[in-house]
């Protein structure tokens, strides 16, 4: 019985504690992650519903029956769901509880399953403007500085590039401020002598 190969219960506790640990550690930040994922899916709904709401002008304009430029009526439309699919908008995304609004151009998403960070959702003007705007959780809507939202010709890491070029730019400014307030002091001293 002394050539017993095999893990003493020691060991197996050990490697069963460093388990738990990881799974710890790890369960909270991929529940964020899940959280952002779903803010992103209703910012990229309300690009869709844009996208839906254009094709749908452009269709009417195109018949050449009825001039629609009415971009209100357009979004009625388009959010209808018995027309879901048929000008390229497929629908709120389901899994993460993406609800879509509209109110005459302006159109909201807000993910019943996102971060809990401040923001519940977004808003966009169908007829035009600025980028889209965070609907917060006290249900006003906050401007997003653009450089922090993720459209196509800004990827993430351009994104954090901009903001570090930024915060650079910032101490290179605030260094040469001071170089400059120190030469003038020692030129006061100098004439001052």
């Amino acid at each position: 019985m002394k050539n017993q190969k095999g893990f003493t219960l020691v060991e197996l506790m050990v490697v069963v504690a460093i388990i738990g640990i990881i799974t710890a550690i790890s369960i909270p930040y991929y529940n964020n992650y899940k959280k952002t994922a779903c803010d992103q899916a209703a910012l990229t709904d309300l690009y869709n519903v844009r996208a839906a709401v254009q094709k749908y002008l452009t269709d009417e304009t195109l018949k050449g029956t009825s001039v629609v430029s009415d971009v209100p009526t357009a979004v009625t439309a388009v959010l209808l769901p018995a027309n879901v699919g048929l000008y390229g908008y497929p629908g709120p995304t389901s899994k993460c509880g993406v609800a879509i609004t509209g109110s005459g151009s302006t159109v909201t998403s807000i993910a019943s399953r996102g971060t809990d960070q401040g923001v519940k959702g977004w808003s966009l003007d169908m007829a035009g403007g600025k980028g889209p705007l965070a609907v917060s959780t006290s249900s006003s809507v906050t401007p997003i500085p653009e450089d922090t939202l993720f459209e196509p010709d800004n990827p993430p890491d351009q994104v954090n590039d901009t903001q570090s070029q930024k915060k650079e730019k910032e101490d290179r400014e605030k260094k040469e401020k001071e170089d400059r307030e120190k030469k003038e002091k020692e030129e006061k001293e100098k004439k001052k002598d």
